[in-house]
Order: structure tokens, then sequence, then C-alpha cells
């Protein structure tokens, strides 16, 4: 045990301390801060513009969300119920309490990711600078590149991507209590950094890679690093709470993205073929952390019908990869502030280089977050080490400085116009379409549903037919390219694509309730109820699904059972209108005018625009013998012209 101990730094500075190191730097590094805090935040100022991106995951994390749209804090359900596959009760928890306090409005949704942001870009300065010895130069360059990189742009201005900027938060800031606990021996900084590790993992369930980090400070902190001191039986006993929470959380994720079926099957690509595009990833990402160009929403894989014509340029990769990691063996081995960061980038980013298909995007700016600190990392050491009279990359000092000047100024300027291309869905998609306009079938599909939303059913159409060109695979545009038809009349071919999406994906409850919408068209009433009840099987928090086949039982005459589903559907989604004037049509027949009167109140107050509303809560009125109020409401009808339909 005392022979471990020997091995831990005592003070004697490294390389990567030496030069820059001062006891007296505290107002320069104060300044330093609050710089890099005041970039950060105009670099990305323009995200406090932006608008939901509805189609990608904003819907299913706030704005459809029954968990966060709703007149409480639903703490238990919150915890209890993953989203959008994934459990992050934390994240949603901070969502839902967006919404209570600004409803949809998206300005306070950016506003916290944006400060969570320049929180975390402050934490990485301190992180730097306490595992350095307080090394001020690589603190402020890791720091800074992390606040302004453009690679960025999507962890922060994407409100879903909330999970991304939370669990950093912790993740950094359980490795500052970390390092005073190595420093200060004291029980209680281990048990916050275990607390913040827990914290972090149920933000995102990416920081289930925290024990190895904190193996890597380990090894970065020893003298004399080996394995057998870094691995000695101290340490490893330190580190098993945390790898038992690890395994527990990734334990979840894992099962939770099983059963969505989000898992590409392994026979879509072959072994190779999956080592090719990790190592394809792995590289990409240290290619757009010097050169951040070619940003984009969604990058596809170069292949998804056919698995044998992968361009030449991806098997290239894993012989780039040998190179660059044969130099680093050979020529940087030795420095261990290079392999530190090196392996804290590649320990960050191995859980989402596709060894294992998630998806269908072969990598994504957002899961470059936390790795770039290790990347950076090794910049600001190559920067530093040059300061140093005695380096053979003295020279390169200040055509270093100059470099990493004309970088700062540049990536800030990519960012702020990043940041704007993040505006709202139809901004977002075009700039990934003309990125990629013969493979960006995603692009296609989500830019094709803002023109259906908007009622340009051509556009729509075209788009999804294209995306179908592309990759005729693809469910999502099956769906919605059958809802245009609908919206066009074109119900056969409506049913055509229903049928189509959910033979490529059965799990999904939208197929099903909108093909039960075209099967009542088509007058079988049987059939829509069996698909409605499918769609329901899959999500019972579907009020449309719950709505619709209330109105199939009412057209039946069984008004019970469409009593039942309306009351369902006002339970799930209280924000339903039409709910409510259908179960006021219930109790109007029945002669129950009070809660008639009350769900047409309710309807009118949702929608004030439809003639029906107003026109039913008058003849109520007068049931009731409230001869003013009703004269009040046909007026209101009048005004209303032709009834909506």
């Amino acid at each position: 045990m005392s022979k471990t101990k020997q091995h831990i730094r005592s003070g004697k500075p490294t390389s990567a301390e030496q030069a820059t190191t001062t006891t007296n730097n505290g107002w320069i590094k104060w300044v330093l801060v609050f710089a890099i805090a005041l970039v950060t935040f105009m670099v990305f100022s323009p995200s406090l513009k932006c608008d939901f991106v509805g189609n990608w995951d904003d819907n299913e994390y706030v704005n459809d969300n029954p968990l966060v749209v709703s007149n409480h804090l639903a703490v238990k359900e919150i915890f209890h119920t993953p989203v959008s596959l994934n459990y992050h009760p934390l994240t949603m928890l901070t969502l839902a309490y967006n919404y209570q306090s600004s409803k949809l409005n998206p300005l306070t949704y950016h506003q916290w990711n944006l400060w969570i942001h320049i929180f975390n870009t402050l934490l990485v300065f301190f992180f730097v600078y306490l595992l350095t010895k307080q090394n001020l130069l690589m603190a402020a360059i890791v720091s800074l590149f992390f606040g302004i990189h453009p690679m960025h742009v999507e962890s922060v201005t994407w409100i879903s991507e909330r999970k991304d900027v939370l669990y950093v938060f912790f993740f950094i800031a359980g490795l500052i209590t970390y390092l005073n606990y190595l420093k200060q021996k004291k029980i209680i900084w281990y048990l916050i950094t275990l607390v913040l590790f827990i914290l972090s993992c149920l933000s995102k369930a990416m920081a289930v890679v925290f024990p190895i980090i904190l193996i890597l400070i380990d090894y970065y902190l020893l003298h004399q690093p080996s394995l057998n001191t870094v691995f000695s039986k101290r340490n490893i006993l330190t580190k098993i709470p945390f790898l038992i929470i690890s395994l527990v959380f990734g334990g979840v994720a894992y099962s939770i993205q099983q059963s969505g079926n989000i898992m590409q099957a392994m026979h879509v690509f072959t072994f190779f073929e999956r080592i090719v595009f990790a190592a394809y990833g792995s590289l990409m990402y240290i290619v757009k952390m010097i050169v951040p160009v070619n940003l984009s929403a969604f990058y596809a894989y170069p292949i998804y019908n056919s698995a044998h014509s992968v361009p030449s340029i991806y098997y290239l990769a894993p012989v780039l990869l040998i190179g660059v990691s044969a130099i680093i063996y050979f020529f940087f081995r030795k420095e261990k502030a290079v392999v530190f960061g090196s392996l804290f980038y590649l320990v960050s980013v191995a859980l989402v280089l596709q060894f294992i298909s998630v998806g269908n995007a072969i990598m994504a700016d957002r899961y470059s977050y936390l790795s770039y600190v290790g990347l950076l990392f090794v910049v600001a050491f190559i920067v530093h080490h040059s300061s140093l009279k005695t380096s053979k990359l003295h020279k390169l000092y200040y055509p270093f400085l100059l470099l990493l000047g004309i970088g700062a100024i540049s990536f800030s300027i990519k960012t702020y116009a990043q940041t704007k291309i993040w505006n709202n869905a139809e901004t977002l998609w075009s700039n990934a379409i003309a990125l990629d306009p013969d493979g960006c079938y995603t692009g296609y599909v989500n830019r094709g549903y803002v023109y259906e939303k908007r009622g340009d059913n051509e556009l729509a159409l075209a788009d999804f037919s294209k995306s179908l060109e592309i990759n005729s695979g693809t469910a999502m545009a099956h769906l919605d390219r059958g809802a245009v038809y609908s919206n066009l009349g074109k119900d056969s071919l409506a049913l055509l694509d229903f049928n189509k999406a959910i033979e490529l994906n059965p799990s999904n409850p939208e197929q099903y309730y909108n093909r039960g919408r075209t099967l009542v068209k088509f007058k079988k009433d049987s059939l829509a109820i069996i698909d409605y009840n499918k769609a329901i099987e899959i999500n019972p928090n579907y009020s449309l699904a719950y709505m619709n086949r209330g109105i199939v039982y009412f057209t039946r005459n069984l008004f019970d059972l469409a009593l039942t589903d309306y009351n369902k559907a006002i339970e799930t989604n209280p924000n339903l209108d039409i709910p409510y004037y259908n179960r006021g049509i219930i109790f109007y027949n029945r002669t129950q005018y009070d809660l008639a009167l009350a769900d047409f109140s309710k309807a009118i107050s949702l929608n004030p625009n439809v003639q029906q509303y107003w026109q039913y809560s008058a003849l109520t009125e007068r049931a009731l013998g409230k001869t003013a109020e009703a004269d009040a409401d046909d007026k209101k009808a009048q005004e209303l012209g032709t009834p909506a339909q």
C-alpha cells in the first residue's frame, strides 16, 4: 500500500506543467475564465432565436411528450419512463421544469442549453488547470476550443440534446472532485464524485465510461506509471463502485435500445464492415476537429440497400488509424499527456463508433462533445511543449500561437453561422440535403414532414419520394408519403404506403393509427378498430388513437365505448379540443347539459375558431335557459362562417 503511494505525484512538475505554471496567476486565471465564457456566449448567441426542431426528436422529447407537457412535474413517472428509447430521467426533469416555467417558448430551453454549455466550458478549464498543476496555457486552449468548436453546435443548439450538455456537466465536475480526492484523500470528495457520476448517468448513458477516465487520470498523475501501479489493489478497490454503476446503467440502456429495434441486425453489415465504419468515424471526428467543414445533422452510411458497395475510401480508414496509432506509440509513448489525451478521446467516443450499428447514421457531431476534451488536451500539450526552450519544437511556438489565433477566429465565425442553420427544421434539413443530395434520405423525409405540416403537399410528396428513391427501406418515408397521399385524397396509394411501413417497422404505433384512419374512409370500421387497438397496445398513451377509435364507436352507436375512449384521450392529452367536443355531444344527447356545456366550453378555450363548438354551446345554453349566453354564442358561430371540417 505504501509503495503505491510513493508513485503518486508529490508536487514536482512534469514537462506538461513547466514554464507556464506560477502560483501568482490568480487574476490572469479569472480574466481568462471571463473572456472564454464571454466568447462562448457570443458565438452561440444565435441559438437563443432558434425554434424547436419538431421532427428531429424535439416533438418526442418536449412538444408531444406528456411527461413534459403536463400541469405538474411528474417526477415519479419521469424516473420510470424511457423516452425515445433512452433512459435519462434527469434530462427529462429539466425539460419538464422548463415547460412549467415557460410552456413551449423555445427561448427558455435554449437558454438552459447555452448556460450549461458555458458552465461546462469553465469546468473543462478548471479540470485541465488542476490536472496539469495550474498550467494556464493548456487550460485556456482546451476550454476555449471546447467552448467555441463548430462540432459542438448540435449538442448545444438542439434542445433534445440537453442530455449531452447535462451529462458532461456532471461528468467533468466529477473529474474535478476526483482530483480533489486524490490530493486530499478525504472520503467526502470520493462520495461527491460517486454522486456526480450517478447524476451524469441519469442524464445520459454515455457517462458509463467515467471509471475508465478515472483510471486514465491515475495513469497521468503517477510519476512512474505502469500496469502494476495503475491497476494496484488499492486503485481497483476504489473503482469498483463506479464499475458496478456503469454496468447497471449500461445494461439498462442496452436493453431499452434493443427492445426498440434501433440496433441494426448483425447481418446488415459484415463484421469487417463494422470495423471499417468504426475506424472511419474515429478518424473523421479527428479531421473535423481540425477542419470543421460540411457539418450536417445526418451523415448517412455509404450504403443501405446493398452490402457490397462500400467506397474504397472507407477501407483506407483502418489502415490510417493503425498508422496514426503507431506514430503516437513510437514517438509519443513517453509523453503521458499525449497518451492520456488520445485514450481519453478513444474511450469517450468508443461507444458510438458503430461497432454495433445503432440507428442509421455513421457518425454525429454530438458524439464529439466530451471526446474532444481529450484531443484538445493533446493539442494544448504540443503547444505548451513548444514553449519550452529545451524543446525541439521551440521554434514553432509562435507559429503555433498564430495558428491557434486564426483557428479561434475562424471557428467562432463558423460556429456562429452553423448555429443559425439549426434555426428550424426546414433550414436544418435543407442544409443537410445540400451537403449530400444523393444520400441524405433522412433529410428528405424530415424536410418533407415540414412541408406536409405547412400544407405544401406537392413539395412534401417530392421529398418523400426522393427519400424512397435513395432508400426504399425507410419506413418513416412510406408513413409520411402515405399521409400526403391521404391529404390529396389518394387513399388507395396511402394504404399501400401504410402497409409497406408496417411491414418494414411493425413496432411504430403511428403507422397503425394512420392505416386505421384510411380504412375508415373505405368503410372498413372493424379493421380500423383492430389497427387502433394495435397502436394503443404499442403506446398506451396514444391520445389520437383513443380519440379516433371513439369516433368509430360513436358512428356504430357504441356510445359507452366511445365515451370511455374520449375520457382516455383527454386523460393522456388534456390539450386536444376534439375529444371534449365529441364527449360533449354524448352528454348533450343524454340531456346531461351541465357536463356537455363544460366540455363545449373547454373545446372553445382550446380552439375558439371552430363554428360547431359555438353552435353546440349555444344549443346547450338554451336547454339550460341561458338565453343571453346562447345568443352571444350563436353570434360568434355566425361570424366564423362555414363550419370547420
